[in-house]
């Protein structure tokens, strides 16, 4: 992270220094990730959403510093950021719908009731089999009954296979058993404690 300087504590920052910053979120080093969202969080913080929005609605800036606009949003503040990126799923770049149903998978778990509708609509809807395949993962991850019908469709309906050799149908059956099992779990510990769930 030798490139980050003092300058990039100041509330002040220029576009091109957050994008520096929002880049350090995805280095293999764990200091260097730490260190970017540290000098992050010391940055104005509606600024910092603001510049973060403008980087992303920027269809012709570079893919990856799209990507990690939505990364920075997340991890700034789940609670907040889902919102501000779910609309990002109707992107006309697949690019980016990926990214936002991957990063909700890795990185939004605290704040998953937003987004279950639509990545819901994306598994119905989304033309790039992709983007489809990583909003049936998060899904999965999410472990939501209100995305069983979805991803029964997607099953007995979707023959698309990913550029990584995965059909959609499979993923779809491994969600659907992912999440029933779950339920099934939930409902045999409210039993054997007694309690009503």
């Amino acid at each position: 992270m030798s490139e980050l300087t003092n300058r990039d504590l100041q509330p002040d920052l220029d576009r091109q220094h957050i994008v520096t910053l929002i880049g350090g979120l995805r280095s293999f080093e764990q200091t260097v990730r730490e260190a970017a969202f540290q000098r992050l969080q010391l940055l104005d913080r509606q600024v910092l959403v603001h510049t973060l929005i403008s980087i992303l609605c920027d269809r012709e800036g570079a893919i990856d510093e799209r990507c990690d606009a939505i990364l920075a949003l997340i991890k700034l503040d789940p609670h907040t950021g889902v919102p501000l990126v779910l609309p990002f799923l109707k992107d006309p770049d697949s690019d980016i719908r990926q990214e936002v149903c991957e990063i909700l998978h890795l990185d939004a778990e605290d704040a998953t009731e937003h987004a279950i509708s639509p990545l819901i609509d994306v598994v119905l809807t989304d033309e790039d089999v992709d983007v489809r395949l990583a909003a049936i993962i998060a899904l999965r991850k999410f472990g939501d009954k209100s995305a069983l019908p979805a991803l029964r469709h997607a099953q007995h309906s979707d023959h698309g296979v990913g550029r990584q050799g995965h059909y959609v149908a499979d993923l779809a059956a491994e969600a659907m058993q992912s999440i029933e099992a779950r339920d099934s779990l939930g409902r045999e510990n409210c039993h054997v404690e007694g309690s009503d769930c």
